[in-house]
Order: C-alpha cells, then structure tokens, then sequence
C-alpha cells in the first residue's frame, strides 16, 4: 500500500514519463527514469528508502504495462497533470 507521498511521486513520474515520450519519441533510458524518479521525490518531498522506490517504481510499472498503447499511456499521463 502506498502512502499519499508515495502516490503524489508515482502520479508526478506518469505525468513526467508520459511528456517526455511525446518530446523525445523513444522510451526513455535507465537513467532518465532514475531521473524522474528524483524530481519527483524532490517535488512530494519524500526521501526515499530502497524498499520505497521500488514499491514506487513498481506501481510505475504496472501503470505503463497496464496501457493498451503508448497513446493511452500518454492519456493517462496527460489525465494527472490536470
């Protein structure tokens, strides 16, 4: 379960995911996802332990897998920065 820092960092890294996809055009590396995931620590205030960011990358995970596309990735993306 996570808590509402947790899921604050998971809806900001979808949204971040998702603008970068449509920018760059190509899924984005180890690195950048790292990156993200950072920013978006930084942004709900949340430090995070190991056992945190991989429940967190996990849930991130299963949100993209849970896509029928990359566009409805992008919707969903696009639906939480509203």
């Amino acid at each position: 379960m996570l808590i509402q820092a947790e899921k604050d960092v998971v809806e900001q890294m979808l949204s971040s995911l998702a603008i970068s996809l449509l920018q760059n055009r190509v899924a984005p590396s180890y690195e950048q996802v790292m990156h993200h995931f950072g920013l978006a620590c930084e942004r709900a205030g949340l430090i995070a332990t190991e056992e945190v960011a991989v429940r967190i990358l996990k849930r991130v995970s299963s949100e993209i897998n849970e896509a029928q596309s990359v566009l409805e990735f992008i919707g969903r993306g696009a639906d939480l920065m509203h």
